[in-house]
């Protein structure tokens, strides 16, 4: 079964808590959430909904709040708000969230950052290559430049940010990839990449229920 972006919601330059609102969530997809930080210092201190029991899980936040990523495997049906939860007040996010089908739903997920000063062509780089198949998401988060452009095969949904961070997904289906975007000027990047593998060839996504008959 091949990873697959269902739907998708976002929200950009929301100062405070974050709240993505979802019609039609189907049982047994993944819920991610990606943020990075447009200003200020604090950080995304929880995120949870209101149908799925306890928080998401945090896959990422390596850079104290600058870029994070959040996720619920397995998830219930039904009409979905997701919320998270802003250690700071007056923060201003940019933020993300994918409802995909064809995960894995046990397989670790592939992560990893890169904190990069200025420079002249700035990108993710080979540090931290992951490798599909499966759905692939990079947040980043820019200081001193606005001129960034996707890399190859990946797409951003906002369109009012690119002076700030970006969000951008993929479906992997090569090996492996290592440039979600570049730029042609000097500023500084805070990124990280994920990547949740898709179902193996033969295997189930999830189980919903496990029973027996006892028949006397």
């Amino acid at each position: 079964m091949s990873a697959a972006l269902v739907q998708h919601k976002e929200q950009e330059g929301i100062s405070g808590n974050i709240v993505l609102v979802y019609t039609g969530i189907t049982a047994g997809n993944t819920l991610l959430v990606m943020v990075n930080r447009e200003s200020g210092s604090g950080t995304i201190s929880s995120v949870s909904d209101n149908v799925n029991a306890g928080n998401y899980t945090s896959i990422l936040d390596p850079f104290t709040g600058e870029v994070l990523a959040f996720v619920k495997r397995n998830v219930l049906s039904g009409n979905t708000t997701i919320t998270g939860v802003a250690s700071v007040g007056g923060d201003v996010w940019n933020a993300s969230s994918y409802e995909i089908s064809g995960c894995d739903n046990v397989a670790a997920i592939l992560s990893g950052s890169q904190l990069n000063s200025p420079d002249t062509n700035n990108h993710v780089s080979t540090s931290i290559a992951i490798s599909g198949p499966g759905f692939a998401a990079c947040s980043a988060e820019f200081s001193g430049g606005t001129d960034w452009t996707p890399g190859s095969g990946w797409a951003t949904f906002n369109t009012t940010t690119s002076s700030s961070g970006v969000n951008q997904h993929k479906v992997l289906t090569e090996s492996s990839d290592t440039g979600p975007f570049s730029t042609t000027s000097a500023i500084t990047t805070a990124a990280i990449m994920i990547m949740i593998p898709e179902v193996s060839s033969g295997a189930l996504p999830f189980i919903t229920q496990v029973g027996a008959i006892h028949i006397r």
